[in-house]
């Protein structure tokens, strides 16, 4: 649970639900798992939930639903963009209904702030983008009705039971997204995601593992159906790996065409070494920091399709890049020269 988020995209987070299971390439370096196995192995909300698998601790597929939490976004005063689960999977095969339902209960009691205000936007990220609407396309307004009045009643239960129950379409400021690595879980999940009733649905694409063309979303056939955000990003962490820059580059093209917002959120543990891909600020690239390689040993002769093999040089050939592994805070979040924080309105 966090007030506050470091997360680019998010202002808290919520983890009402955690533990998970690897699904996809995504999954083999997930930093919420790391976290569950080592420094927070003892805390309840992580307590038997990972593995050693290889030295690596992943997630074993059981899931803890941490009740004294659940109330916490009703209890936050100022407005937040709240995202759901960081650290679990809101729609993991595990998790129950009811529990899914006590969510989305305290959330549409969170539908309005104070004086009416608008209240939280919650951002909801899964891999399993075909559990998501199933559960969304049932009638599930009972429930949540329930919900929102047994967490979150106030001053007017009733008022807050049918304003829930009785409200005209899916609540405005729940967005749904899901996460995309490559090609293929991009053509598996985001038709799944555009057939879902959202009022706003978004793409998580971190880590980014190949190059994806997502054009085909941008031109659903249904009538108001539509992708309204694209978050990039790299990988992080010890065992991360590295993203191409043509990769970025192109999405945020497709974006920019469709005038849908594009975010780009870090490069991750890599960044491109010379400056025709990539400068700081001050106006220097990596080729020029660490000429030998001798300050960060580790780099990789990138090609569009993947890792070709290491490397040192520092000029562009083609379509390769020569990635140095420098670690996130250095890398920082760049593209082009500058940042791109586009969010939808």
């Amino acid at each position: 649970m966090a007030k506050n988020s470091k997360i680019e995209w998010a202002d808290a987070t919520w983890n009402i639900i955690t533990g998970c299971s690897p699904v996809s390439p995504g999954c083999a370096n997930c930093y919420a798992s790391r976290l569950a196995g080592t420094r927070l192995k003892h805390h309840p909300s992580r307590a038997g939930l990972t593995k050693e698998v290889n030295g690596r601790y992943v997630w074993n597929g059981e899931v803890c639903f941490s009740l004294e939490w659940l109330d916490q976004p009703i209890r936050w005063k100022k407005p937040r963009k709240v995202f759901v689960c960081a650290h679990g999977d809101l729609f993991h095969e595990n998790v129950p209904d009811d529990w899914i339902d006590a969510v989305f209960g305290v959330m549409w009691a969170c539908l309005y702030g104070r004086d009416s205000e608008p209240g939280h936007i919650f951002q909801i990220l899964t891999k399993r983008a075909d559990k998501m609407l199933e559960y969304l396309s049932r009638d599930r307004r009972e429930q949540w009705a329930t919900n929102a009045v047994n967490y979150g009643g106030g001053l007017d239960p009733d008022g807050l039971y049918d304003q829930t129950k009785y409200f005209d379409g899916p609540h405005p400021r729940i967005w749904a997204g899901v996460t995309v690595e490559n090609q293929e879980m991009a053509d598996k999940r985001i038709p799944l995601l555009l057939a879902t009733p959202a009022a706003k649905r978004f793409i998580s694409m971190e880590p980014l593992l190949g190059s994806v063309d997502i054009v085909h979303a941008f031109d659903w056939p249904a009538p108001g159906v539509c992708i309204d955000w694209v978050i990039v990003g790299g990988e992080s962490g010890t065992h991360a790996r590295p993203m191409h820059p043509a990769w970025v580059r192109s999405l945020r093209d497709q974006c920019a065409v469709a005038h849908v917002p594009f975010m780009f959120k870090q490069w991750g543990e890599w960044c491109p070494r010379s400056d025709c891909v990539h400068k700081f600020e001050d106006g220097s690239c990596l080729a020029d920091l660490d000429p030998s390689c001798k300050k960060w040993p580790y780099v990789v002769r990138l090609t569009a399709r993947g890792n070709d093999g290491s490397r040192p040089e520092n000029s562009c050939d083609g379509d390769d890049t020569y990635m140095q592994k420098v670690g996130k805070k250095i890398a920082g979040r760049l593209l082009d020269g500058r940042t791109w924080d586009e969010v939808p309105e």
